[in-house]
């Protein structure tokens, strides 16, 4: 995988994730939808012990899976007293197992399971995410599971060795779902495996004379993404006696038709470049909006119910200097907000300062340690954490762009 797309306000997930070969998988969230594979090992438990049931619809975190995928690859191996799975899926659940604000993970799983090996004895498995050898347990068991991601942020799971997407062969029939990388209700040949190793091996003793066992068959699930989603970055406003602006910065996919709206604001496409987008939108009224709307038109453009809609407040924007006089001992910081009609009060993390608004600084005398940054706040809910200078020079007047 090379990206990782928005994440979604319904349930705190990325939109998609992207590989090398620009296929986007995103979660496959339907109990209905043959092709999801979801709940597959709970759907018979007691939606009660579940905590979620999927006769109902889905709402986070209240009624929703602990575990869902972008992708679920799986393989299994019946030969004589063998009995092998090989599963390999990027799966998005929650640190603590249980549906919740906050707590959502994505990892990349390479999970290996056989027994009726011989015991303590290496074994070498081959598959479409890399090759690894492993030494049966006193029972000539194996149990290994690989999870890369799973509490790290959205990006981890970039690392884990889920790196192409894998999708049904399309030189085998039937042609894969449209739609989708595949049908996991019947298994079928792939493509995409690293190094073409598209099935999975294993080897070692007591497999027969040619020493190994193999298949070349999957049960695959994914969705192919048809929504690109967004995510709002930053939005601020500025604002003097004679006008007022905002500011916004959203990322996409590149070639997406994004607008912002609000009260006081004419409707107003981005700007856009690669995957980040930009608009500087005057507005009306005696106060900046209290709430902008964007959108993405592109997800569907014909069909409104599709498109990917966020709202964020916009905030005012500090501008800010510090410097730390080393002769004098003395952290001299200042601030000024972009709000020059109504100025709020602006705050120093950590030196219980507040900037006076007749000089827009703060001095701090006294002070043989510092920190290498500082954080200013405001009560317009602005923030700003800026380097601090080290020199023998007052700090330099920090003035709007």
């Amino acid at each position: 995988m090379t990206e990782v797309g928005p994440t979604r306000d319904d349930n705190g997930f990325p939109f998609w994730y992207k590989d090398s070969n620009g296929v986007k998988l995103e979660l496959c969230l339907d109990p209905a939808d043959p092709y999801c594979g979801l709940i597959e090992e709970e759907e018979e438990a007691d939606p009660a012990t579940l905590g979620f049931d999927p006769n109902l619809p889905i709402q986070f975190p209240d009624n929703y899976p602990g575990e869902a995928f972008y992708q679920m690859a799986e393989a299994e191996i019946e030969s004589g007293n063998v009995s092998a799975r090989g599963t390999f899926a990027l799966e998005a659940s929650f640190n603590s197992e249980v549906p919740a604000v906050g707590d959502q993970t994505v990892f990349g799983r390479v999970r290996i399971r056989v027994d009726g090996l011989t015991p303590n004895s290496n074994y070498t498995i081959t598959h479409p995410y890399g090759k690894d050898i492993i030494k049966t347990d006193a029972e000539g068991e194996i149990n290994y599971t690989e999870d890369i991601g799973a509490g790290g942020g959205f990006n981890a799971a970039l690392n884990s060795r889920i790196g192409t997407f894998l999708k049904w062969d399309p030189s085998v029939a039937p042609a894969a779902p449209e739609g989708y990388i595949g049908d996991p209700n019947v298994l079928h040949r792939v493509t995409g495996g690293y190094q073409n190793q598209n099935y999975f091996r294993i080897e070692g003793p007591g497999l027969g004379r040619l020493g190994r066992i193999q298949t070349n068959l999957f049960s695959l699930m994914g969705k192919i993404s048809t929504t690109n989603g967004l995510d709002i970055q930053q939005a601020t406003y500025s604002q003097t006696a004679d006008s007022g602006f905002i500011d916004v910065f959203v990322l996409s996919e590149v070639d997406q038709n994004i607008t912002v709206s609000g009260t006081g604001i004419e409707t107003t496409p981005l700007a856009g470049r690669d995957n980040q987008y930009f608009a500087h939108v005057p507005y009306t009224g005696a106060e900046p909006p209290v709430e902008i709307t964007v959108t993405n038109l592109e997800n569907n453009i014909d069909d409104p119910a599709d498109d990917t809609i966020k709202t964020i407040k916009p905030v005012d924007r500090i501008i800010a200097s510090a410097n730390y006089d080393t002769a004098a001992k003395t952290l001299t910081i200042r601030a000024k907000s972009s709000d020059e009609v109504n100025p709020p009060a602006l705050t120093v993390t950590g030196y219980d300062g507040i900037i006076d608004p007749s000089t827009g600084q703060l001095a701090v005398p006294d002070l043989t340690v510092i920190s290498p940054t500082i954080t200013i706040t405001s009560e317009a809910n602005g923030t700003v954490t800026i380097p601090v200078d080290i020199n023998n020079v007052s700090a330099a007047p920090a003035g709007m762009n």
